[in-house]
């Protein structure tokens, strides 16, 4: 089996990303954990879908009749009484707050660019894990699955690895395995791996986004059982398996 092509990202949660030309200050870790605390839930409102977990991770969706529809999940950046930023490597969004949230009629509500929006649900604590799809939505995984068809380009993998998780460095090692194959390769084996390592203050990160992507091979996917790990200090803290099944239409290679 021919090893594919890894490409792999690796992303910090953490207030230290924002656009260097940012005029802003950066958030603290502290001044982050106050904000979540606050802010933190899903939020609706009309034509406006806002999350923010305990991470710092936010997800935002806007659209709806006459709105140019748009989506992204990004870390928050900076953060203050009056606005919050987010997003990373240049790329950052900043929302207005017109007004904190309080509490209205029995629900918590809060108006953020001008939409009111209502807390759905707490922000509780956002389980870390890993998952597999076809499509990224920002760094994360945007409609994960289990199983795949043989027909699919490019397999993606998003993980949400807390802190605490991680060993000093932090470094990370991403492997992709061919548990059964059947005669394309022996069970469990190694279709390709990398290490991933930043030099970043542990104390300073909230958390680690991972995605990884895995290219089609020349000859195409075997059909079977696959898995990918995140690995760290020697161990495996992440794992997600998945299924290569044959496309609708095709038959068996």
């Amino acid at each position: 089996m021919r090893t594919a092509q890894l490409v792999v990202v690796l992303s910090l949660l953490s207030p230290h990303l924002a656009c260097k030309r940012e005029e802003k200050p950066k958030a603290s870790t502290a001044e982050l954990a106050a904000f979540i605390k606050t802010y933190g839930g899903a939020w609706k409102g009309p034509g406006m879908e806002l999350t923010i977990d305990s991470l710092g991770m936010v997800r935002y969706q806007r659209g709806g009749t006459g709105a140019t529809n748009k989506s992204f999940t990004a870390p928050l950046s900076t953060v203050d009484a009056k606005s919050f930023t987010v997003g990373l490597l240049g790329l950052t969004t900043t929302f207005r707050i017109d007004r904190p949230p309080h509490e209205e009629g029995g629900a918590l509500k809060m108006t953020i660019d001008g939409v009111e929006l209502t807390r759905i649900a707490s922000a509780g604590p956002r389980a870390p894990g890993i998952a597999i799809c076809t499509r990224l939505d920002g760094d994360l995984c945007a409609d994960p699955a289990s199983e795949l068809p043989a027909s699919v380009e490019k397999i993606q993998m998003s993980a949400l690895v807390e802190k605490a998780a991680a060993s000093a460095g932090p470094s990370f090692l991403i492997v992709w395995i061919a548990e059964d194959v059947g005669e394309s390769a022996p069970a469990n084996h190694t279709i390709a791996e990398t290490p991933l390592t930043f030099q970043e203050d542990p104390s300073k990160l909230t958390g680690f986004t991972i995605k990884a992507s895995l290219s089609r091979p020349t000859k195409g996917w075997p059909l079977g059982k696959y898995r990918v790990e995140v690995r760290t200090g020697g161990k495996t803290v992440q794992t997600a398996r998945f299924t290569i099944v044959a496309a609708k239409g095709a038959g068996a290679p």
